[in-house]
């Protein structure tokens, strides 16, 4: 199970450099003049609730036992809830 673990370990890392990319965008958007501004703050607050939700996927499927019945199902959702998130990411532009 130690791989899985490592691999926990790894999403959370990137986790969260997208939650620091998000807040420089975020920052850079605010110093921006009004055209397009807020359009970019609400591709922020959509990633960040994203970010929030694969968070929350990702911290059921850690507290799962391996064996519960539901374990695979919980894991596809954090996988899949993270995945989205870096294709949004990497659609990002900033």
């Amino acid at each position: 199970m130690q791989a899985e673990v490592g691999n926990f370990e790894q999403m959370e890392d990137q986790l969260r450099k997208w939650g620091s990319r998000l807040a420089v965008l975020a920052k850079r958007a605010e110093r921006e003049d009004d055209s397009g501004k807020q359009a970019v703050l609400n591709r922020i607050k959509a990633l960040r609730q994203r970010k929030a939700r694969a968070t929350v996927r990702l911290a059921a499927l850690k507290a799962a036992p391996y064996d519960a019945p539901n374990w695979q199902d919980l894991r596809i959702e954090a996988e899949e809830a993270y995945l989205q998130l870096g294709q949004a990411m990497q659609n990002m532009r900033g």
